[in-house]
């Protein structure tokens, strides 16, 4: 009986042995996995400064975009206003020259 006990003993020794070895490389495991947590967390907080910086930078160019669209619109009503202010100048002074010519005819003189 006494090499029973001494068989058991040893038995329950090799197997807490075994399970010693085994939360030896559990914690080990744990330890990377927990260093590979703190890399990819701070990687983490460097990705979402980066997407907070280029949505700040979005928001200014949309803005400015706006704006400059805004310039273009105002542009492109004063180039109208102009032509037509031009059409009108033009078609008026056409119809003053048409009433009193400073100019001689352009018709040949008959005496050379």
């Amino acid at each position: 009986m006494k090499l029973q006990h001494h068989l058991v003993i040893d038995n329950k020794n090799k197997e807490v042995a075994q399970l010693t070895i085994l939360n030896q490389r559990l914690t080990d495991e744990c330890r990377k996995i927990s260093e590979e947590h703190k890399v990819l967390a701070e990687e983490n907080k460097t990705l979402k400064r980066a997407v907070q910086i280029q949505d700040h930078k979005y928001k200014e160019l949309a803005h400015q975009s706006n704006q400059y669209e805004s310039v273009v619109k105002q542009a492109a009503e004063y180039i109208q206003r102009l032509e037509e202010m031009n059409r009108a100048l033009s078609n008026e002074l056409t119809r003053h020259q048409g009433q009193h010519s400073f100019f001689p005819p352009h018709n040949p003189p008959d005496v050379f």
